[in-house]
């Protein structure tokens, strides 16, 4: 019967790894958002400075503050959607070793019940 335990284990644990990867989703349309932001920001900085014409009076898209802060945004959301990479394939791993105890115990079980006892 502890094999009935584990399945209903197995169930919580692909449930948690669910949520996991529609955080993770979320997260991920997030950090294309702010890519297409930060692409968006260095084609005008980039467009300002083709009609300038000159190298010398170039702007910095680096100097921009709301760019260093999309590259902030960028880079803590890129951590997040890693880590959140790492509790999914843990979870994987916990729910596999569930769906290993569970096939022994119905095995054993059959063989329990076969044998007579």
């Amino acid at each position: 019967m502890t094999f009935l335990s584990s399945a209903s284990e197995k169930s919580f644990l692909i449930m948690q790894r669910n949520h996991k990867k529609y955080e993770k989703n979320i997260m991920t349309l997030r950090f294309n958002m702010i890519k297409r932001n930060i692409e968006y920001v260095e084609n005008q900085y980039y467009n300002m400075n083709s009609m300038n014409g000159t190298d010398e009076d170039a702007l910095q898209v680096d100097d921009d503050p709301y760019y260093r802060s999309l590259q902030q945004m960028s880079d803590q959301i890129e951590t997040q959607i890693e880590d959140l990479d790492l509790e999914i394939d843990t979870f994987e791993t916990q729910i596999k070793s569930f769906e290993d105890q569970i096939k022994n115990g119905i095995k054993s079980s059959c063989g329990l019940s076969l044998n007579g006892g």
